[in-house]
Parts: C-alpha cells; structure tokens; sequence
C-alpha cells in the first residue's frame, strides 16, 4: 500500500515538474509512511523524490519509531546539539541529488523554522507549492481508507449514545465534554483524537468553534456537540 503510494506520488511530482517534495509531521507525511509523529521544537523533515526515494531528518531518540515504518526510508539522525541539524538535511538533500532541485512543499503546513532550514540546506534550491499535487494523491481514497473512516464513524456514533444519557441540567459544557472524550476512549477511538470535542449550549451555541466552558447547562438551552473519532 505505502509502496503504491509513494509510486504514485512520484508520477504526480514528475507530471507537474517536482524533483521531490518536503514535509513535516502532519497528515500527508503519515498518509505516505503510516508513522505519527508531533509537531516540536526540533525539525523533522520528510524528503520524498520523483524517483521514488524516501529519506527522512529526524532527532535520534525518534529513530526506533522510524525503524517500524514497512517503507525503505534512508534516516538521516542528529542529536542534541543545534548546529547538528543543518548537517543531517543537508546529507538528505545531497543524497536526493536536491540541491538546486525543484521542491514542493504544503504552504499550509509547512513551519517557517522547517522551511528556513531547507533554504539554507539547498541555496539554490527552487521551493514551489505542492498542494494541488498532494491534495490529488489523497483524494483518492484506497479500500484501506474507506474502511478506516467508517470505523472512525462507528466508534463516533456508539460514543456519543454512550454519552447522551448521561447529559443532565447543571453539568458544565467541559464535564460533558470531557465525559464524551472518555467515551470515544473506551469505543476504540485512537488516543489522539481528530479534534478536541466542541460542546457548547445556549448562546455559546451559535458561536463557531466554541470552547466548553464552565457554563451550567440550562433548562431550555439548545445544546451543539461537535465530535469525531480516529480510527487508522
């Protein structure tokens, strides 16, 4: 499957002019190696070829996770020390013969941090917006995929008939919330969920994104739940 994908992937990279394209921990980097990995203060950086090849930068203590990915991806590890980054991405862009390639990247997703330690790695590098390219790969939802999503809406739906008997006059929005965050748990939803639980009544209900407060509900309230579950 990840094979497939990468392999598509660099069809799309070389039709639209990419040499490679740069990501960081987000959905389309696990999307391409199943591994989840957070947002931090130190840069990870994935580098994926037209070519086919997967290389990433990362710190050490993270590379047994990078071990369990089924992809080949050549690591390229750094340790604590700062001025030990620039040297591994740079080893990844030489290795990728990147450096005065033709990257993509997520303007969406991609950190100024990440993006500065690219422009120094290759100088000459060419850095274009890759949305349209890995917005079209992941369009194209597999078997794999499908079945994962109406899992997630089971365990979604069982989780919130667990919860809505539980919902009584004078429970603040954040116990309800947190209640139903412990539901979604125990129906099998993954640990970190897609988003927090938005749990707002009254006139907090009209308000987009609202945060559960310390508001009591209220007889009469129009209550707005807001849920999802992860299932992958």
């Amino acid at each position: 499957m990840l094979d497939d994908r990468i392999t598509r992937l660099g069809q799309a990279l070389q039709a639209e002019g990419f040499d490679a394209v740069a990501l960081i921990p987000g959905p389309t980097l696990t999307y391409l190696t199943a591994l989840r990995f957070h947002l931090m203060e130190r840069p990870m950086i994935g580098l994926f070829s037209a070519k086919g090849a997967a290389h990433l930068v990362l710190p050490d203590f993270e590379r047994s996770k990078a071990d369990e990915c089924p992809l080949m991806l050549h690591l390229h590890t750094y340790g604590e020390q700062d001025q030990e980054r620039l040297p591994a991405l740079r080893a990844a862009i030489k290795a990728l013969s990147l450096e005065r390639g033709r990257i993509g990247v997520e303007p969406l997703g991609m950190r100024f941090y990440e993006s500065q330690l690219l422009r120094e790695a290759a100088p000459e590098g060419q850095f274009r917006d890759a949305s349209a390219v890995l917005s079209s790969l992941r369009v194209r939802k597999e078997e794999v995929e499908i079945a994962a999503m109406r899992r997630a809406v089971r365990i979604a739906e069982k989780a919130l008939l667990e919860t809505l008997p539980l919902v009584k006059i004078g429970m603040t929005e954040r116990e309800l919330a947190s209640e139903l965050m412990v539901q979604l748990l125990r129906a099998g939803s993954q640990g970190e969920l897609p988003f927090e639980p938005i749990v707002a009544a009254g006139p907090n209900s009209a308000l987009p994104h609202a945060v559960p407060s310390e508001r009591p509900l209220q007889a009469g309230d129009l209550l707005l739940i807001d849920w999802g579950a992860r299932w992958e």
